[in-house]
């Protein structure tokens, strides 16, 4: 859709910041403070003394979570690989703890789950659950 050409020098920072959202997301400065405002509270979750590979693994998780519509309700989902593969509910639940639990991102496993529960067509049992 468009081309940017620029010389590259030492010491030079040079940003291309591209979006589909509504409201541009602000200069490169500002879109990278936000990713590492990010990924260090991502880090943050992880144990005292996590080794380097599973800081890694934290950080790579933000690349399956992805919004989903459903239903015509904002939701979130779990993508395993573009352009590929869509959300599919085995492997969603499979990944999910340790892609938002096990990171204290417990707002968006809520959220995955309540997409989720929007195609439940069958209910088993309908019965009501005796708390005693």
């Amino acid at each position: 859709p468009g081309s940017s050409r620029v010389e590259i020098e030492p010491s030079r920072e040079v940003f291309l910041v591209a979006s589909a959202e509504a409201t541009p997301p602000g200069d490169g400065a500002a879109v990278l403070g936000e990713l590492k405002h990010a990924a260090d509270s991502l880090v943050a979750a992880l144990p005292r003394g996590a080794p380097p590979w599973l800081r890694q693994l934290a950080l790579a998780s933000d690349q399956f979570l992805v919004k989903r519509a459903a239903a015509g309700e904002a939701g979130s989902s779990v993508i395993a690989g573009y352009p590929w593969f869509a959300d599919w509910g085995r492997d969603t639940m499979i990944s999910l703890p340790g892609l938002t639990s096990s990171l204290g991102r417990h707002a968006i496993a809520a959220e995955v789950f309540r997409t989720f529960a929007r195609f439940i067509d069958r209910v088993l049992d309908q019965r009501p659950v005796d708390d005693r």
